[in-house]
């Protein structure tokens, strides 16, 4: 055998190109924001972790022979327990610092209703805002929601249910929604504070919710942010105002969700710190006019 068929080339492997240095709000949270975050979110007393909203739960005597194999014993009173305020990593408390994980865009389409052909343009208009791809596309088949990449998806909302009285039956398509993980959520974040709420007519600000809100609700404590916006801001996104005339129909209306990572007392009040932080504005509802 020759020396020619010994040698065996090597495999060589696949070179996938990645950000080379972090977005302009990327740098700013970590230098600006994760700082001042880290002092303002401090909590002294999430140093006891609670089960049950500050009580403490209830047990049987360990001694008696009788409560051997007993369940344990609910909490009192008839409030739900909510989750400890005890910090997940007490060696790095950086790392509890609430951080955008993902964006969310969803939008629907009244005319989808009768004519399903009516999605396509604003299916094309997330595409051009975010810059993702649409899931389950015939010309892109290798898209989906676990190798998605770091620019996210494009996708299809459809009915979960059926209304009759608005001829909606359940797995209709009705909307489109965008994913965003990351790094591409920061981009949005930045071109939605630096384009559109400044060209927004009578935009003074999102109002904050009013100070009778319960702090143990499911909405103080999701760390959920939703941002609603009327049609014509469609239309602000640099991706879709230099070639508006190619999507026919009228636009639609569409929320933001930022999802970030804080969780339990106060979550969403931090995860409003955040995005003040990253140049979204926030008002009282006194103050509107």
């Amino acid at each position: 055998m020759s020396a020619a068929r010994l040698i065996r080339p090597l495999a060589t492997p696949a070179v996938l190109p990645g950000p080379t240095q972090l977005s302009r709000l990327g740098e700013h949270y970590q230098r600006t924001l994760l700082p001042s975050l880290l002092y303002m979110t401090y909590d002294p007393t999430a140093a006891r972790p609670s089960s049950s909203g500050g009580a403490e739960p209830r047990r049987w005597d360990p001694s008696s022979p009788y409560t051997a194999l007993r369940p344990a014993r609910p909490a009192r009173g008839n409030r739900r327990a909510q989750p400890g305020s005890a910090p997940q990593h007490a060696a790095d408390p950086a790392r509890d610092v609430p951080r955008l994980e993902r964006v969310v865009i969803t939008s629907f389409c009244k005319d989808a209703i009768s004519n399903k052909n009516a999605l396509v343009p604003l299916v094309a208009q997330l595409r051009a805002i975010t810059g993702a791809r649409v899931l389950g596309s015939a010309a892109d088949a290798s898209v989906d929601t676990e190798h998605a990449g770091e620019r996210g998806f494009v996708k299809i909302v459809r009915a979960k249910g059926g209304a009759a009285s608005f001829k909606i039956r359940a797995g209709m398509p009705v909307g489109a929604q965008a994913v965003l993980p990351g790094p591409a959520a920061l981009d949005l974040i930045e071109q939605l504070t630096t384009f559109v709420l400044p060209r927004l007519r009578s935009f003074q600000g999102f109002a904050l919710p009013p100070s009778s809100q319960p702090p143990a609700s499911p909405a103080a404590l999701s760390g959920v942010v939703s941002l609603g916006f009327p049609p014509e801001a469609m239309a602000l996104w640099p991706g879709t105002e230099a070639n508006w005339d190619a999507y026919p129909g009228k636009p639609s209306g569409f929320q933001i969700d930022c999802i970030t990572s804080a969780r339990g007392p106060h979550a969403t009040e931090q995860a409003r710190q955040l995005l003040s932080g990253l140049g979204v504005p926030f008002v009282r509802r006194g103050d509107m006019r």
